[in-house]
């Protein structure tokens, strides 16, 4: 079965050649926490990027991302989490549609896979504890493409990499999703 699944992908991607384009971008911005995260750290850097095929249309793309959210900075002395660090890692599979074909595109997707996440905290000075999970993700994303010559593609993107499976315990909110919001610029190319 995994060989007839490996065997459709790739006839997928050979026969849709002629009919469709990659594209790469890679972004920079902030990763500010919600929910449970939230009560643990404050904002941090965000990094991401993405591989694109756009398909037939253009208007449509599916892809990979790859993004890393770095909260290191503990906002809440009381609790158990002392000089919180968290980073957050969304490996994604990508679905985008762009609506208009103009001189900036606005677009909208869907990622779905899996979070990495590790949260390393002191129990007293000089002695710590690091949590690690995986668990499945879901995140929307919302942005805007300024098409400068059709193969460089600025961009501004509002993301929302969720961790379905919530904090750790002792959290705030350990009951809710969690992750980041993530508002990023950066630049996509595209293969011609």
């Amino acid at each position: 079965m995994k060989n007839k699944l490996k065997l459709v992908v790739m006839i997928f991607f050979i026969t849709t050649k002629i009919f469709g384009q990659w594209s790469v971008q890679g972004g920079i911005g902030v990763s500010n926490p919600i929910t449970g995260y939230k009560t643990i750290v404050n904002s941090g850097v965000l990094y991401q990027v993405d591989g694109i095929r756009r398909l037939k249309n253009n208007r449509w793309g599916i892809g990979m991302m790859l993004g890393w959210g770095r909260m290191q900075d503990d906002n809440n002395t009381s609790d158990k989490f002392q000089n919180a660090r968290l980073q957050q890692i969304p490996i994604l599979f990508t679905a985008d549609y762009e609506f208009l074909k103009k001189k900036l595109i606005p677009y909208a997707g869907l990622g779905l896979g899996v979070s990495l996440y590790n949260l390393s905290y002191e129990t007293s000075p000089g002695f710590g504890e690091t949590i690690f999970n995986v668990s499945f993700s879901a995140m929307p994303r919302l942005g805007w493409r300024l098409n400068l010559d059709s193969k460089i593609f600025p961009f501004l993107e509002v993301n929302c990499p969720l961790v379905m499976d919530g904090p750790p315990i002792g959290a705030g909110e350990s009951d809710k999703a969690t992750g980041y919001i993530g508002v990023a610029a950066g630049a996509a190319y595209r293969f011609k």
